[in-house]
């Protein structure tokens, strides 16, 4: 019983987060000026300066060309260290960078939850990072998870990974872009978005003449719809998440991508066109609910205006399930 209490406790702890403390840091909407991915190619180094990952710009850059299927790899929840507290963990870190390495891809998204426990100055984290990066030209698109705060801070992972966004504030809340696709990368790592970082969402999306847009983030929004975990352990406030769901609507938002909750492997649809995509972690656990290790194959197929998201065994590389949903073009 106690244990329960303390359970439910903490749990209630990290939803009350103040929305203020999301973006206080912030002086300027996040998502106006772009990262245009195009444009963008560095070399990652395993060393932190000062706090700060040592990149290198590169000449190697990966231009769209029109192409009508746009693929990217995408995967969450490494967790980097969880093998050393219990022995029924295995993390896959050189088989996710094997995925990476297996096509030229122009990006890759990662969905946070890279480390387990420790600092980021931890060696087997800074190598996977790296690794990951340079597998797609330094183009690793990270959401920051629950577990980076867990001995980090917001603000360390926002210097950590600041030379891969020149002239931003923060790597948290970021808009990239990638011939007609907007990616709005979100910070929801205390359960929350805060109400200044909606708003500054939905400023951009105004504005953003990008026919193409989805949303990244750590926390699974969609909770309590599985006959699952989550019904009592996940998701945000339900006014948020309608505020958010109100967002995408209104602006052609076609897909969420989301990590956090381990089993996943869900498509939540809102619509023909809007979607959540949950995906499950990238690790492997031994008990019912967590994941047996998974990554992802995303294509936005601007043709038949689908995205197809195929799911690929960490461990094996075997494909198992694909997940369609549709792809909305925002006409100006």
């Amino acid at each position: 019983m106690k244990k329960a209490v303390i359970t439910l406790l903490a749990i209630l702890a990290v939803s009350c987060v103040p929305s203020s403390s999301i973006s206080s840091a912030i002086s300027e909407n996040p998502f106006i000026e772009a990262v245009d991915l195009e444009k963008t190619s560095f070399i990652i180094q395993p060393v932190l300066s000062d706090g700060v990952l040592k990149a290198y710009p590169d000449n190697n850059i990966r231009s769209y060309h029109g192409e009508s299927v746009i693929a990217f790899p995408l995967f969450s929840d490494v967790h980097i260290t969880r093998d050393l507290e219990d022995s029924g963990v295995t993390v896959y870190s050189d088989e996710i960078i094997s995925f990476l390495e297996s096509n030229d891809y122009p990006f890759a998204i990662n969905l946070g939850d890279t480390i387990d426990q420790g600092t980021f100055d931890n060696e087997e984290y800074l190598d996977f990072l790296s690794s990951a990066a340079n597998a797609v030209n330094g183009n690793l698109i990270y959401a920051i998870g629950n577990h980076e705060l867990h001995d980090e801070t917001s603000l360390s992972f926002d210097r950590l990974l600041s030379l891969l966004h020149p002239g931003q504030e923060n790597s948290r809340m970021v808009r990239y872009t990638y011939g007609p696709l907007s990616i709005y990368k979100l910070d929801d790592s205390r359960r929350t978005f805060g109400r200044k970082q909606l708003v500054w969402l939905e400023e951009a999306l105004k504005q953003d003449t990008s026919p193409y847009r989805i949303f990244v983030a750590h926390e699974i929004v969609a909770a309590g719809w599985m006959p699952d975990h989550s019904l009592a352990v996940f998701g945000i406030d339900p006014a948020e998440a309608a505020k958010l769901y109100r967002i995408m609507a209104e602006y052609g938002v076609s897909v969420l991508f989301t990590g956090h909750h381990h089993k996943g492997n869900i498509l939540y649809r809102h619509s023909d066109y809007m979607a959540e995509f949950n995906a499950a972690a990238a690790h492997k656990r031994d008990s019912v609910f967590e994941s047996s290790g998974w990554v992802y194959l995303v294509e936005l197929d601007t043709i038949e205006k689908e995205i197809r998201i195929t799911s690929y065994a960490t461990a094996t590389g075997e494909e198992g399930s694909i997940f369609v949903t549709g792809l909305r073009e925002v006409l100006q």
